[in-house]
C-alpha cells in the first residue's frame, strides 16, 4: 500500500523524534528494531499505517524513523554504541528534562538546522530541507526521500498529460501509426514486432493488425 505525504497516517520524522528519544531513554543500546516496535506500540499505529509503502517498496514508517535517528544522532543527542543501537547522551537527556513538545517539521527546522551541512538547510536543495511543493506557505518539510518519489511522480505525470494533449490534437494517421506502435511496444506482435497501420479511405473501420504468430494466421484488428 502506498500513500502520498497528505494522506499518510504515519507521523512526520520530526514528530518521531520525541517518541524517539523517550524509548531509547527507557532502556539503553535497544537495537533499531526494537527501537520501532516499541515506538510503534507508543504511537498506537494501526496495522494499515504500518503497512505503508513508499514507492520504491520501502516502509513509510521505517523511513521516517531512519530520518528521526539521523537527526537526533547529529544533534549528539544519541550515540550508537554499537552499530543500529542506541544509547542517549546528557545532551539527549537535558533535552528530554525540559519537556519539550512533539516538533513539528517546522520547529525542527529551527532545533537541527545548525547540525545540516552549512548552507543546505534554506534550500530546497538541502537533504533534509526539502520543501512540500504541495504545503501552503506556513507548511514545512518533507523527508527527503519522499520528496523526490513527489517529484518524480509530478514530473511522469507532467508528460502523460503533455502526450495525451498532443496525441489528441494530432492528424488521425499519427493518432492510428502510434496506438499501433504502442500495442508492438507492449508485446504484441512478438519480438519481431509484427504488425503495421492500415487505415485510409475503404479501411472498414479497420485502422492496424497485428499478427500474432508468424504466419499471420492469429490477428488482433486495430480499430
Amino acid at each position: 500500500m502506498s500513500s502520498d505525504n497528505n494522506e499518510s497516517a504515519v507521523p512526520t520524522w520530526a514528530a518521531l523524534v520525541l517518541p524517539f528519544m523517550q524509548v531509547v531513554a527507557e532502556q539503553d543500546d535497544l537495537h533499531r528494531k526494537e527501537i520501532m516496535d516499541r515506538m510503534a506500540l507508543r504511537l498506537g499505529l494501526s496495522d494499515e499505517a504500518l503497512a505503508e509503502r513508499l514507492n520504491t517498496g520501502g516502509s513509510r514508517f521505517e523511513q521516517r524513523v531512519g530520518w528521526a535517528m539521523s537527526n537526533a544522532a547529529k544533534a549528539g543527542w544519541v550515540i550508537r554504541p554499537v552499530r543500529a543501537h542506541y544509547r542517549l547522551t546528557d545532551n539527549g537527556r537535558h533535552w528530554l528534562q525540559s519537556d519539550p513538545s512533539p516538533l513539528t517539521l517546522s520547529s525542527a527546522r529551527s532545533t537541527f538546522h545548525e547540525y545540516w551541512p552549512e548552507g543546505q538547510g534554506e534550500t530546497a536543495s538541502s537533504h533534509l530541507s526539502f520543501a512540500d511543493p504541495n504545503a501552503g506557505a506556513g507548511d514545512e518539510l518533507v523527508d527527503p526521500i519522499e520528496q523526490i518519489e513527489s517529484g518524480i511522480e509530478r514530473v511522469q505525470s507532467a508528460v502523460a498529460d503533455e502526450l495525451l494533449t498532443r496525441l489528441r490534437e494530432s492528424h488521425p494517421d499519427f493518432f492510428e501509426e502510434a496506438v499501433v506502435q504502442l500495442l508492438l511496444a507492449m508485446g504484441y506482435g512478438g519480438a519481431e514486432r509484427r504488425g503495421k497501420r492500415i487505415g485510409g479511405t475503404g479501411d472498414g473501420g479497420i485502422d492496424g493488425i497485428i499478427d500474432q504468430d508468424a504466419l499471420g494466421l492469429d490477428r488482433i484488428y486495430v480499430q
